[in-house]
């Protein structure tokens, strides 16, 4: 274990990039370029509970999970199982594996809005499904989404290149929320009022109403039964993308945490612990107008992710929530009261849970806070602690409170680097 003072190099993986440059577009994966070249880790070796090992050989304590698949912790023994016992039978077989039976069993006992289940690879593939579906079944075209639901052309705006002009004008937004933590966000509109302002000036072409639940804001029960009465009144397909937010804010999700059911919703991430899986599920006369959307994939009948998602699966229902939002609220605490003691203007929150923490520094000069959150973050890193500015953070089943006290160790410092670019 490296001590807080510890600063890791990163020479090997900053030679593996150019490398990589040249061969690779960008040298990275779109979603995995480095922050800061020179002073972050562009790529890992290898992975195990909630510790990452660079190709440098620095050991980290990771809050990214993957961009939030790993909920069991990385290589899980009982996930890693299932899916060996799977590529042992022959992961894609010529026809369906009889895993479909019981993974979609699953996942109608789990997610309240569930009655019929398809099954992807990609988040992007399953709300791509939901946005044609919606249209089928309403026979509408115009979708209001509130967040982010997958780099599809249904999903872009006008400020994306490659998008045809005639799909842009398909895609509405009533959101999404501030991302710079919750003393901005309290000035913002609520979603649902914005939802009624296009509703009634859309009235009868909106096919679907789609929502991250993490975008919307505020986060309560009554917000989300305000939206989903809207969508209802309106004819609309509501869609819950529960991409991030599925498993984590309960097993049933979001859906469940609130006892608001929508008619479609997106699943993918924590499904299977990191292996590649995702699913559209909903009521089910919604379904039956998937059959005619078109969808389908070689590799939508993989047996290894499926069994993986069932040992993820059990895992959850066994563990439940409680231990994720326990250690996540404890690292949101433990920043909080960091910053407070050394007088830096951040904050920690749930986003928009606690198994979800986000961390944002708040200066209103911009050169300071872009100098002040580079030292938070390089300082973090270089101290073996792998969070990332750009997203929220993801606690996982192998965090303990061991590892936590670790990492708020590590950020102590790390703020006071951070205090000092004031």
């Amino acid at each position: 274990m490296p001590r807080s003072d510890a600063h890791y190099s990163f020479s090997r993986s900053t030679q593996a990039y150019e490398e990589a440059k040249q061969v690779f577009a960008g040298g990275a994966m779109v979603t995995r370029q480095p922050l800061y070249p020179g002073e972050y880790p562009v790529f890992f070796a290898r992975a195990k509970g909630c510790r990452a090992w660079d190709v440098d050989g620095n050991e980290f304590i990771d809050l990214f999970c993957s961009i939030g698949p790993i909920i069991c912790g990385y290589a899980d023994d009982g996930v890693d199982a299932a899916a060996i016992e799977q590529i042992k039978l022959g992961g894609n077989r010529p026809m369906n594996p009889p895993l479909l039976i019981d993974l979609s069993r699953k996942l109608v006992e789990m997610i309240p809005s569930a009655e019929l289940v398809r099954l992807f690879k990609t988040g992007s593939e399953a709300t791509h499904l939901a946005a044609r579906t919606a249209r089928v079944h309403t026979g509408k075209d115009l979708i209001l989404r509130c967040g982010y639901h997958g780099w599809y052309d249904v999903w872009m705006s006008g400020g994306d290149r490659g998008v045809p002009m005639a799909v842009r004008g398909l895609l509405l937004s009533f959101g999404p929320r501030g991302t710079d933590g919750p003393r901005r966000m309290d000035t913002l509109p609520r979603n649902a009022d914005l939802l009624a302002d296009l509703l009634s000036r859309h009235t009868g072409q909106v096919a679907a109403v789609i929502l991250c639940p993490s975008w919307v804001y505020p986060f309560t029960q009554e917000h989300f039964r305000q939206i989903a009465d809207l969508a209802r009144q309106h004819e609309a397909v509501l869609i819950f993308d529960e991409i991030k937010t599925g498993f984590r804010s309960r097993p049933g999700g979001v859906q469940e945490l609130f006892g608001v059911t929508p008619d479609l919703t997106t699943l993918s991430k924590a499904m299977a612990n990191g292996y590649p899986i995702s699913a559209l599920v909903g009521r089910r006369d919604v379904m039956m107008s998937s059959l005619d959307a078109g969808a389908g994939g070689t590799f939508c009948a993989d047996a290894i992710a499926m069994g993986a998602s069932l040992a993820a699966l059990d895992r959850i229902n066994e563990l439940g929530w409680k231990p994720l939002w326990r250690v996540g609220q404890r690292l949101i605490d433990g920043l909080n009261g960091i910053a407070g003691e050394l007088g830096v203007p951040a904050t920690a929150y749930p986003d928009p849970i606690p198994a979800m923490p986000t961390l944002r520094f708040d200066y209103e000069d911009e050169a300071t806070h872009e100098r002040v959150v580079h030292a938070f973050y390089r300082g973090a890193i270089a101290r073996g602690v792998f969070m990332v500015h750009w997203h929220m953070l993801f606690m996982n089943y192998s965090h303990t409170d061991a590892d936590i006290d670790e990492v708020l160790n590590r950020c102590r410092d790390a703020m006071k680097d951070a205090a000092s670019q004031v």
